[in-house]
């Protein structure tokens, strides 16, 4: 996860709780705050999943809005592993990582449907695994060096 991070006009979410649980398809990933995340590399990350202790990680001392972009972020990662892709390009996950954040702080029925009763956007986002999988322009989108 990049250094960048969008501030939005709304608010969105506190910090995130520590030992939040977030559902991902049929797995429960458990959040964490980790202060000194670090890439095989060396090189410091903002986030990071671990799809084989069904956690994520988050760097603490991250603003609101960053936390929750990072959150955003590994969630793709999730999505993606669970349909298949194994190769996520980083790029495309920043992009998708800040859109639907945004979206959901800058549009609060897409949160709660007890505010708007029209939500099948909400209803395809369910499917999103699933669309991937079986979506070429999509595959070949996320493909590393696709952009």
């Amino acid at each position: 996860m990049s250094e960048t991070c969008v501030t939005y006009q709304v608010e969105v979410p506190d910090a995130i709780p520590q030992d939040a649980v977030v559902k991902v398809g049929p797995h429960s990933y458990r959040v964490r705050m980790m202060p000194g995340l670090h890439d095989t590399d060396g090189s410091m990350l903002w986030g990071h999943i671990r799809h084989g202790q069904l956690a994520i990680e988050v760097h603490p001392d991250l603003a609101p809005e960053c936390q929750y972009t990072v959150l955003w972020h590994e969630i793709l990662h999730a999505l993606l592993s669970q349909a298949g892709f194994d190769n996520h390009n980083e790029q495309m996950l920043e992009v998708l990582a800040h859109g639907i954040a945004g979206v959901l702080a800058d549009n609060v029925e897409l949160r709660d449907p007890t505010l708007n009763r029209d939500l099948s956007i909400v209803d395809r986002l369910r499917d999103l695994p699933a669309l991937l999988a079986r979506n070429d322009v999509l595959q070949r989108l996320l493909r590393p060096g696709a952009l």
